[in-house]
């Protein structure tokens, strides 16, 4: 390049600076009139041959732009008056467009806001500012929106221009948040109440519960009730709390099984069901036994699985079933060695529920004849319940007595008895008991002594 400038001379210089120079101009011209607006289109030209750039194709798109968008859009006079808005603004005031351009902005809004609107329009900060208002229709109502407002300087014009939101279905959906709010925030309250209501109560039953209540997991007991240190004699929870469940037994049960293993069986046994109950045998701390009912619940507490035993002692209780069990026996045996016969019926239905071997003895039936019997169907009576209607007049008699009554026995045979009834109740339930004594003998001596009397007379 530098050999070629070598070969131009000093005119040639000058007629191509001469060539250069309207065009330069031409380009200065263009970007003066591109600044001052008063270009329409561009022509470039390039490989692919010349392409117009139009300035009003530009402009439509953006026109397009803001007339489809979803938020209203405007542009204001310095003093607040319309001087443009898109069909939005005009759907969510629920004007006509025509009326809405050149109306003042601020009448358009709610009464409580319209000093504050005031306020942004003196200011005049470039700034954008943004504001929660509302925008009342024609017809009163109310649409909350989002005003962005910021200066637009045009042609040494102050204008303002505006992008409103519609704020409606956010504030539909913040006010179903804040009631659903409130609400999970009132369930949280009352839950918490009823727990803590829940708490209390079972706190007292715990503390008061006259039976042993206690907690255990692996490693041992960790808690218990005021009852399970009296019931033990423990002087507090400390002291309780070191012991194993075999410790407070003796060495082993009435079953002959070892108390340790077998606690420890009863313990696996209520974490693999979630409930176990079970008698057991307790030691004190002075050394006596005690009977025991023990029920053992498992659940989770702390986010560990553990055991809640509730032991009753029952001693009272086993004392009275034995004592019971003994009266049982004893009454058993009178029932079986009497000399008198006994025949005990359901008082409901005249069912025969049990008989003394005295009485199937004398009357020559065997038991399994007798038992399940209603007493008029067994014949054996010639005047006690021999029908149905009888018995319920027997039923209505608390004590009846016949002091010569006969019996047929199964060969036929007459026998001639002494006939009591009672009415009692046996576990709540109302049976008859006949008491029957064989007064043939009886009768046969008092005939022999009215015979000798009678001829001691007659001689």
């Amino acid at each position: 390049m530098s050999k070629l400038l070598a070969y131009k001379t000093q005119r040639q210089l000058l007629i191509e600076n001469e060539q250069l120079r309207p065009r330069l101009e031409e380009a200065e011209e263009m970007l003066r009139a591109i600044r001052n607006g008063e270009v329409d289109a561009l022509v470039v030209s390039g490989e692919q041959g010349n392409h117009v750039f139009s300035l009003k194709s530009a402009d439509y798109a953006y026109r397009m732009l803001i007339e489809q968008m979803n938020e209203g859009a405007m542009s204001l006079s310095a003093n607040g008056v319309i001087l443009y808005c898109n069909h939005r603004l005009a759907d969510m005031l629920k004007t006509p467009l025509e009326q809405v351009l050149g109306s003042r902005f601020n009448d358009l809004l709610s009464p409580a806001d319209q000093a504050l609107f005031d306020v942004l329009l003196q200011e005049g900060s470039p700034a954008t500012r943004q504001v929660e208002t509302a925008c009342r229709a024609p017809d009163g109502s109310m649409t909350p929106v989002l005003l962005s407002l910021f200066a637009l300087p045009m042609d040494n014009i102050g204008r303002l221009c505006a992008v409103v939101t519609d704020l409606t279905g956010r504030k539909r959906t913040d006010e179903a948040l804040r009631q659903a709010h409130e609400e999970l925030e009132t369930r949280v309250v009352e839950r918490t109440r009823a727990l803590r209501e829940n708490e209390q109560k079972f706190r007292a039953i715990y503390e008061g519960s006259n039976d042993a209540i206690m907690l255990l997991d692996e490693n041992g007991f960790f808690d218990c009730n005021p009852r399970t240190l009296e019931m033990f004699g423990f002087k507090s929870k400390k002291e309780f709390t070191r012991v194993h469940p075999g410790d407070i037994s003796p060495p082993t049960q009435p079953n002959g099984q070892p108390s340790f293993p077998a606690a420890q069986e009863h313990i696996e046994a209520a974490y693999r069901q979630g409930y176990h109950r079970f008698e057991w045998v307790y030691r004190r701390t002075s050394g006596e036994c005690f009977s025991a009912e023990v029920v053992l619940s498992a659940f989770n507490y702390a986010g560990t699985r553990v055991l809640q035993a509730t032991v009753r002692d029952i001693t009272e209780r086993k004392r009275a079933e034995e004592a019971l069990s003994a009266s049982e026996i004893q009454y058993r045996r009178l029932f079986e060695a009497a000399k008198d016969g006994i025949l005990i019926l359901d008082a409901d239905t005249g069912a025969v529920v049990d008989v003394n071997p005295f009485l199937v003895e004398l009357l020559g039936f065997a038991r399994e004849q007798l038992l399940g019997k209603r007493v008029w169907e067994l014949g054996l009576f010639k005047d006690v319940g021999a029908s149905q209607s009888n018995f319920e007049e027997l039923q209505r008699s608390t004590y009846v007595r016949y002091e010569d009554l006969p019996l047929e026995a199964a060969n036929g045979r007459r026998v001639d008895v002494e006939f009591v009834s009672n009415v009692y109740l046996v576990s709540n339930r109302k049976v008859i008991q006949f008491n029957i004594r064989d007064i043939t003998e009886r009768k046969r001596e008092e005939e022999e002594r009215r015979r000798l009397d009678m001829a001691v007379n007659d001689t």
